[in-house]
């Protein structure tokens, strides 16, 4: 089954947790859900009908979601990006270079690109989120939001709900140092995986993989 994710770090985790006989919850949430067949963090877990929430506030990469899943049975799509208030703010759209030699239109919540174009985009707290879905008992979080990913899981830290079995992160381009941000998701009891299965932090593509010590102890 194909599978989108970079460096297919979703196989790579089945595999993995396949090896250790743990049990992942089978609850799939992914801010900064992208194309559903493009670095996808998600696709290949709702083919093997996983539930899952997709967040993403690009209008146009929204609406690629909305072709795949709108009829899908326990997909929720969620338009909007995860902010530090409710109401709306102003992102940079623009055009981003994949290694495969892709063109893709994306949008960052800070930094400057060349070229962007400013855009407003309707956006919810972690807090308001967890109104409308569930967060607690999630097996994989993917936050990918090109620039406030530490920002987003401090806020899921706060509502003291229980945390993710598996994180996928990457390290924004934003002011957060890469050594600040692992520092502080390992201090909220995860330890990072790489791709020989040591607990050592290791890039998987543009993203860093944790696991939950909890649920390493079954």
């Amino acid at each position: 089954m194909n599978d989108p994710s970079q460096k297919k770090i979703i196989s790579f985790i089945l595999n993995w947790v396949a090896a250790k006989n743990l049990s992942l919850h089978k609850y799939v949430i992914e801010i900064g859900a992208n194309e559903p067949e493009f670095y996808s963090n998600s696709f290949l877990l709702i083919n093997k009908g996983w539930k899952a929430v997709l967040v993403e506030p690009h209008p146009d990469t929204f609406l690629s979601l909305k072709d795949v899943y709108e009829n899908v049975d326990e997909v929720t799509l969620i338009n909007k990006a995860i902010w530090e208030q409710n109401g709306s703010t102003k992102f940079t759209k623009f055009k981003h270079n994949t290694t495969n030699g892709r063109s893709h239109s994306m949008l960052s919540q800070i930094g400057h690109h060349p070229n962007g174009q400013h855009t407003s985009v309707e956006t919810i707290t972690v807090k308001k989120l967890k109104e409308t879905v569930e967060l607690n008992d999630i097996g994989i979080l993917s936050i990918d939001v090109e620039g406030t990913e530490l920002e987003i899981f401090k806020q899921l830290v706060e509502l003291k709900v229980r945390m993710p079995q598996i994180l996928v992160i990457e390290h924004g381009r934003g002011h957060v140092k890469l050594r600040d941000q692992d520092v502080y998701i390992q201090g909220q009891g995860y330890k990072p995986l790489n791709s020989k299965g040591d607990f050592k932090l290791e890039k998987f593509g543009d993203n860093h993989l944790y696991v939950n010590s909890k649920f390493l102890k079954g």
